[in-house]
């Protein structure tokens, strides 16, 4: 789901969990997306739930437990895109054994 906000407002986590990736554009091509985070929320299970943010700068690093509400970056603003979050809640695979 895209949830419209203003450049510099804080992204807080959706949930408690753990930073599994975070992705950094490399080119302005690819930047229209900024940051992108992966959170998997229950990081000692075989699988579970997990969250994707983009469109923002991350204040965290990969590896970092977070806390529910915890401020994890801040939306960012591209050109011809109105400012936002974009946030999608997915169903994670099990862990490889």
């Amino acid at each position: 789901m895209d949830l419209g906000a203003p450049p510099g407002a804080e992204v807080r986590a959706a949930f408690e969990g753990k930073v599994t990736s975070i992705f950094t554009p490399a080119s302005p091509q690819e930047g229209i997306y900024g940051d992108q985070i992966s959170i998997r929320h229950n990081p000692t299970s075989g699988g579970g739930a997990g969250a994707f943010y983009a469109h923002l700068k991350a204040s965290v690093t990969v590896g970092s437990v977070v806390t529910r509400g915890q401020v994890i970056g801040r939306i960012v603003k591209f050109a011809g895109i109105p400012p936002h979050l974009h946030l999608a809640l997915v169903r994670q695979p099990p862990f490889a054994v």
